[in-house]
């Protein structure tokens, strides 16, 4: 089992089963865990820049900046939700070979939700990163991983201090 299947599975991320006792102790009771959404999220690296994107008013976190990345599919592998996501918002074809991952992030929510994000970079992938989803995204652009742009979405800033300091797991609102 590789490193980010066992985390999967340590996050409670799955469609498992869970049993238990009754009240009394007489009968064994049969309920769903708990489930987690889980996202993927590229970090694009050129010539000391990184690349963001400017997240349209109409969408969750809406002008914010981020990396970009989404949600993963059912029957989608990681690798696979990150070279899907890429060419959907930026155009762009990364292979396996070409990312790496670099985090992993338990998020706690303010609405009392739960996330889990796993981060990978990049600084090798085919065509020219585009808006690509002009309804989500207003801006793109190349930035100074030391200055950042505002507003960021928070856990992103949280993810990139973590990786700079090679630490590949944290937690945030908790």
């Amino acid at each position: 089992m590789g490193i980010l299947s066992g985390m999967l599975i340590a996050a409670g991320v799955g469609f498992f089963g869970k049993k238990k006792l009754s009240a009394d102790n007489k009968k064994i009771i049969e309920t769903e865990r708990f489930k987690m959404t889980v996202y993927v999220i590229i970090i694009i690296r050129k010539e000391n820049k990184i690349l963001l994107m400017k997240r349209s008013q109409s969408v969750i976190n809406g002008g914010l900046y981020a990396f970009p990345g989404g949600g993963v599919d059912g029957s989608e592998t990681l690798m696979h939700a990150i070279i899907r996501e890429s060419k959907e918002e930026l155009g762009i074809v990364l292979t396996e070979e070409s990312v790496h991952f670099v985090h992993t992030m338990h998020v706690k929510t303010e609405k009392n939700g739960e996330y889990i994000g796993f981060y990978f970079e990049t600084s090798t992938y085919d065509g020219n990163p585009s808006i690509m989803e002009a309804d989500k995204c207003d801006e793109l652009g190349w930035f100074d991983p030391h200055a950042l742009p505002q507003p960021m979405i928070n856990t992103h800033v949280h993810a990139l201090n973590m990786i700079d300091q090679k630490i590949v797991f944290s937690e945030f609102g908790w």
